[in-house]
């Protein structure tokens, strides 16, 4: 890589030293004024990790500045190769309990200081529940939250928007968009469905006391909080698009005009990076510094930094109300099974799998008598549609559609009593074709891939607490 060749100052120099840490609090007052540019340049080129420092550290940017103005530009492309500028902010305090629905549709409450979040890994749920009875319960444990930041609420996305609740919207047709938050855990005794999420293999040991109720149609999925970590305060300030006021709620805030999708949310930290680096950093270096940190190959770049702690807090609220938030939403996989599913209503579970075995014979095989009641289906790729018909049907598999390709997969759907048997469907499916299988449930957002080995792969079976059951399931 190239570098400053000729007369430079020692690169050893203390004035150096910080660049090899991970302090950059420690950058020496008046830096830029101390530095000589050329041995700068090549420090950095030499380094083994980039040399990440706040946007707003301003004599370090400086500094910069001034490497640019005597480095030749084969150098300066080598020296911008080993920044990662960042523009993170650092909160000190903060309401006891706030709310943030973020820009992808991720949820993050700021408790004072800290950042919490839903431990999904820590999922358990019931499903096949009555309705009614889901209801009945909310109705219970809001009617009893005298405070709703020590007792409970309820945050539902409704047609006007998301809002805090105090009891039981109407009309009320849960979607996974409706959250009960419990932090007195005492309003959920004797409840029926609520109150025995412990026995549906939840943890009660945890530091905060707070739970989180994920609500659908007939399935409750019940979920710790942990204290998230710091790092994650600029999503809060920068990144969200609607924010709760528990102490005083007002109007719905409307979120379907602001939710991005993976495509645009590129657009947003463009935006945010444009603002900072307008308001603090030499002008002859911002663009430099705007493309580093928009960068899509380097993993040090803002860009993947800001999307890395998206991820980490999956999205729990769509644009539309009544839209299910799906795992994998552009996959054609789900989108066929949803469209069936909307269809024919209740809760299906579909099975996709790459086997040889006619699609009609797995599903015999795997579930039985109860195959004369599923659908089957092999793919047309050329369309990316799968084509589900009733098992009964006699109209013979257009043997042009399948196995033309070896990605192709033919499925199964059934109509499931609940998430635990569906995931026994889907190992059963593994076993019996030592192969990988994938199981969507649409009307929970569910997509799983299996492996033969019992083990839950790619997917997000874990928010339902299914995937701690593969163990037991191999043992049978």
């Amino acid at each position: 890589m190239d570098r400053v060749n000729g007369r430079a100052e020692r690169e050893d120099d203390p004035l150096y030293d910080f660049l090899r840490t991970d302090d950059r609090g420690a950058i020496p007052q008046g830096f830029h004024l101390r530095i000589d540019p050329t041995t700068l340049a090549n420090v950095i080129i030499g380094l083994e990790h980039p040399v990440k420092f706040h946007v707003r550290a301003n004599d370090f940017c400086l500094a910069l500045s001034e490497v640019k103005r005597v480095v030749p530009l084969a150098v300066w492309q080598n020296v911008l190769a080993k920044l990662a500028p960042y523009a993170s902010v650092s909160v000190m305090g903060g309401p006891v309990w706030q709310p943030h629905v973020l820009i992808h549709g991720g949820l993050a409450i700021r408790n004072h200081h800290r950042v919490l979040a839903l431990d999904l890994d820590s999922g358990t749920s019931q499903s096949g529940l009555d309705p009614r009875q889901i209801a009945a319960d909310l109705a219970i444990v809001l009617k009893g939250a005298h405070d709703p930041i020590d007792d409970a609420h309820l945050i539902h996305h409704g047609q006007t928007g998301v809002e805090v609740f105090q009891n039981v919207p109407t009309p009320f047709q849960p979607v996974g968009q409706t959250l009960l938050f419990v932090n007195n855990r005492r309003l959920l005794r004797d409840l029926s469905v609520l109150g025995q999420w412990e026995r549906w293999g939840g943890r009660s040991e945890t530091h905060y006391q707070s739970l989180a109720f994920r609500i659908f149609s007939d399935t409750v999925c019940a979920y710790q909080l942990y204290r998230h970590t710091d790092q994650a305060d600029f999503l809060l300030e920068d990144y969200s698009v609607a924010v709760l006021d528990l102490e005083a709620p007002g109007e719905p805030l409307r979120i379907s005009e602001c939710l991005q999708s993976s495509y645009s949310i590129d657009d947003a930290v463009a935006e945010q990076i444009d603002e900072v680096l307008q308001s603090c950093t030499p002008p002859d270096i911002a663009f430099d510094l705007r493309t580093a940190m928009l960068s899509i190959d380097n993993e040090w770049s803002w860009r993947n930094d800001v999307r890395d702690h998206l991820n980490v807090l999956p999205p729990l609220f769509a644009k539309e109300p009544r839209q299910v938030v799906s795992f994998e939403t552009e996959d054609f996989k789900c989108v066929a099974a949803e469209a069936h599913q909307q269809k024919h209503l209740g809760a299906w579970a579909y099975y996709f799998s790459k086997s040889d075995t006619p699609i009609r014979d797995l599903a015999r095989s795997v579930l039985g008598a109860k195959a004369a009641k599923a659908v089957i289906a092999e793919p047309n790729r050329s369309l990316r549609k799968y084509r589900f018909r009733r098992f009964s049907t006699s109209t013979p598999p257009d043997a042009s559609l399948v196995y033309r390709d070896p990605w192709d997969k033919s499925a199964f759907g059934i109509r499931i009593a609940g998430l635990p048997e569906a995931h026994g469907i889907a190992h059963s499916v593994c076993r019996t074709t030592s192969m990988d299988v994938e199981m969507v449930i649409p009307h929970v957002g569910l997509h799983q891939h299996y492996s033969p080995s019992g083990r839950c792969r790619q997917g997000n079976a874990r928010w339902f607490g299914l995937a701690s059951r593969a163990a037991n399931l191999r043992k049978r």
